[in-house]
């Protein structure tokens, strides 16, 4: 993460990217979403607060989505990853337009799914949370961010029932 990084604020903390086996690119799909290790990944980084690294994880992803569903969904999750990031440094401009985007993005896919969940996930449930969140949290306008906010910022929980 530029000039900040998480991992001294979650000391136990031991993230390793899962075996990704021959760098081969594999689109993210509504049946691959179970294995696919980098969004996996993705998801475990968000949860502990590597949210830079997270956006990077979808990154490919996200590029090999083309123009199907996968495409503003991954964008949702990396602009929400990103809104949190700006968060934690203190960048409250970028934190709100990120922010926004994703909540667009993650909004519309639920629409284009006409369901709740897609790959694992509560979309819109995923954005609620962040935005309630970060708007408890800019509230406060705290130049200090402690170890135990960073612990309160929203999780993605995936439910892998079919």
């Amino acid at each position: 993460m530029p000039s900040v990084t998480p991992r001294i604020l979650v000391p136990n903390a031991i993230l390793k990217p899962p075996d990704l086996g021959p760098l081969v690119a594999v689109p993210l799909t509504q049946e691959n979403w179970r294995s696919h290790g980098p969004y996996l990944f993705g998801v475990d980084l968000f949860n502990e607060g590597f949210w830079w690294e997270a956006h990077e994880s979808w990154e490919l992803p996200w590029r090999l989505s083309g123009t199907t569903l996968q495409g503003p969904f991954l964008r949702g999750l990396i602009q929400l990853a990103a809104s949190l990031l700006k968060w934690r440094l203190g960048a409250v401009k970028g934190q709100r337009s990120l922010q926004s985007k994703g909540t667009s993005n993650l909004d519309a896919v639920t629409r284009a799914s006409g369901t709740r969940f897609y790959m694992g996930l509560q979309p819109s449930g995923l954005a609620e949370a962040v935005g309630e969140f970060l708007c408890g949290r800019a509230a406060a306008r705290s130049p200090t961010i402690a170890v135990d906010r960073i612990a309160l910022a929203p999780k993605i929980n995936l439910y892998f029932d079919p």
